[in-house]
């Protein structure tokens, strides 16, 4: 079965609960970096970092295809070195799955949805 590294985004605002901002999996033999970052920055962030924080997912995207191959392993570590105190990577854990897919639906349901 295959194995992927699994890497929570955790986002901390002032005077507001740590959140998980989204998952992230590495696939480990092929070096693609899967993820599923939260919709809903109205209903956790203020209105004036809810323009940038909804911005994430298309820029993670973009500098993943900016890479080129191997660009999911070289874009998690740049983001584990270059992010700040409000955006923070958790260590890595190694999970199996079928399907990243639906994989990638399940942790995201258990970790980002409450």
């Amino acid at each position: 079965m295959p194995r992927a590294q699994v890497v929570f985004l955790k986002l901390f605002l002032p005077e507001r609960a740590e959140r998980t901002a989204g998952i992230l999996l590495l696939d480990q033999v092929t070096g693609q970096l899967h993820f599923r970052i939260r919709e809903d920055w109205d209903r956790i962030a203020d209105p004036e970092d809810v323009e940038v924080l909804s911005c994430l997912a298309a820029d993670f995207q973009q500098r993943i295809e900016e890479l080129g191959n191997d660009g999911g392993r070289q874009f998690l570590r740049q983001m584990q070195d270059q992010f700040s105190n409000t955006l923070r990577l958790t260590d890595g854990a190694s999970v199996e799955f079928e399907e990243v897919g639906s994989t990638l639906d399940e942790l995201f349901r258990q970790n980002c949805l409450t």
